[in-house]
């Protein structure tokens, strides 16, 4: 799904993809790292998930 979201992104001229994801998700961050995506930022305590505090990661990716 994600190299066809890549595909219709650069038919459609575009030239970036963003999105967020919570650090405590390593699969998903390790999938969007293997697609070409870079963590650009970090919000600290983002959100609040079973009393504990979690990091949200920004990530994006530039489209040739």
């Amino acid at each position: 799904m994600l190299e066809e979201l890549n595909q219709w992104a650069i038919d459609h001229e575009i030239s970036r993809l963003g999105l967020t994801v919570l650090s405590s998700n390593e699969n998903a961050i390790n999938l969007y790292k293997k697609m070409g995506f870079k963590i650009e930022r970090t919000k600290e305590k983002s959100c609040l998930i079973d009393g504990v505090s979690v990091d949200e990661y920004y990530i994006g990716k530039i489209l040739a």
